[in-house]
């Protein structure tokens, strides 16, 4: 009898099990999910824009995801949920530099990074270490981005409660290849490859099958390369992952190099 506790288990669940999910799918049911009567609960709705903002992220779109994370902040305040008020600030990071606002995305993910550190949030500092790095890897600053996703990996491996860090992880092998080091970047990504199969986490699967294709690239392998792809490829039209459009560039770059 209680509908907004189920629909807040709903939610629950839907981001739960979003990497077996089509992405844009997803984002449209949770956005339609805001209009139930059930849904007006600050708490209830807040918990739908996080789910959505998570996958409007994934999606890279910046627009979107902004006014979600604008939203669970707006509500974390109403409710008085100070954590999800420096998660969402952290989150809100993301599309801030996507649209380019770089000064603005750097203080959004300091502060954030901040506020998780003081309340002993291990799973959001991982996560922010992990922005970080990632951003100073789209610069080709792989030393420091390679130092701020070395952090994440210690911190994730001392709490293993926040689950196998597949992000980190990433970043890792695409450190590992800017700093030419081609050989532990390929056995990294086919370690991921083989916990996200087993883990049924289609998405961080399909985009670990593009990068293992980017290390066997940079090796000269083409058929490899394009095996992986194939694989990528095939994850995300079986799961709608949103990994095609990172499938179809790397294509691209195969045929045209």
């Amino acid at each position: 009898g209680d509908r907004p506790g189920a629909l807040l288990a709903y939610v629950g669940r839907l981001r739960a099990t979003m990497e077996q999910r089509n992405l844009g799918e997803l984002s449209a049911e949770l956005n339609s999910l805001l209009s139930r009567s059930d849904a007006q609960r600050p708490n209830v709705r807040m918990w739908i824009y996080i789910a959505k903002g998570d996958a409007d992220n994934d999606l890279e779109y910046p627009i979107v995801a902004r006014r979600d994370w604008d939203a669970v902040k707006k509500l974390a305040r109403i409710t008085h949920n100070d954590k999800w008020v420096y998660r969402a600030d952290g989150e809100l990071a993301i599309p801030a530099f996507y649209q380019g606002e770089v000064t603005m995305s750097r203080t959004l993910v300091t502060s954030a990074l901040g506020a998780a550190h003081g309340a002993g949030d291990y799973a959001s500092e991982i996560r922010l270490l992990t922005h970080i790095g990632t951003v100073y890897e789209m610069w080709e600053q792989y030393t420091a981005g390679m130092e701020h996703l070395d952090t994440a990996l210690r911190e994730a491996l001392d709490h293993p409660e926040t689950g196998y860090p597949v992000n980190v992880q990433e970043g890792r092998v695409m450190g590992l290849l800017g700093l030419k080091k081609i050989s532990e970047a390929e056995q990294l990504a086919k370690e991921i490859i083989a916990v996200m199969e087993q883990e049924n986490r289609r998405v961080n699967e399909a985009q670990t099958c593009v990068l293992l294709a980017t290390v066997y690239r940079a090796k000269n392998e083409s058929d490899a390369a394009i095996h992986e792809l194939k694989l990528a490829s095939e994850i995300s039209q079986a799961g709608g992952s949103g990994a095609n459009s990172r499938v179809k560039t790397e294509i691209d770059r195969l045929v045209f190099v």
